[in-house]
């Protein structure tokens, strides 16, 4: 009787224990399977999407955006900034600090660049771990001006050698954005701030 009462009451258990396990434990290896999958170019553009809902349109994600090799498992990725929508963020922030200096306005153009270059992809990892290296391809507009190198390591995605060549100096109010082209140094205008006498450098790997 007692032993029969005993399997009653494991099977009682069990019962109790399936619905968290179908709550909890189940859509975690779900989760961990999706991790894997590869990253095709529509899955990593609903990972960069969710974005939008935080920040005006200033990525342009059409074709041709990712290739992924399965062999060498690195993912490409081309990210155009939209120099108009972002010249339209820069405003608002004209608006928003009145009486700002050129430093940090500059400082505020640069972290723009870092978390629309760098940063998204750093995060890739909570969406997508099939890539073991990542190249991102980094445009202002139609005009490429740097890449950024990522390997993974203990399931975080790093910035790697050979690291971003890209600068914003300032001078007398203007930004201009200094990159390689060809094996030259080209220097491109992106923006027009009130004339001051200020010179002023910033890395994008800083």
């Amino acid at each position: 009787m007692s032993k029969k009462w005993f399997s009653v009451e494991r099977a009682l258990s069990l019962l109790l224990i399936m619905p968290i396990m179908l709550t909890a434990v189940i859509p975690f290896f779900r989760e961990k399977i999706n991790l894997y999958k590869t990253p095709t170019t529509t899955l990593i553009r609903s990972y960069f999407k969710t974005f939008e809902y935080s920040q005006p349109k200033v990525l342009d994600l059409s074709d041709p955006f990712t290739t992924f090799d399965n062999q060498n498992k690195t993912l490409e990725i081309n990210i155009r900034l939209i120099p108009d929508w972002l010249s339209y963020d820069l405003d608002i922030y004209r608006e928003r600090n009145y009486g700002f200096d050129d430093e940090s306005f500059a400082k505020f153009f640069m972290n723009q660049l870092k978390l629309n270059y760098v940063g998204r992809t750093e995060r890739i990892n909570e969406f997508n771990l099939k890539a073991d290296h990542i190249i991102v391809h980094g445009y202002w507009g139609d005009e490429l001006i740097v890449e950024v190198y990522y390997t993974k390591i203990n399931d975080e995605y790093i910035v790697t050698e050979p690291y971003p060549n890209l600068k914003l100096i300032v001078e007398n109010g203007e930004g201009f954005l200094l990159y390689q082209h060809d094996g030259s140094i080209t220097k491109l205008k992106v923006y027009e701030n009130k004339e001051t006498n200020s010179y002023l450098e910033f890395n994008l790997h800083d």
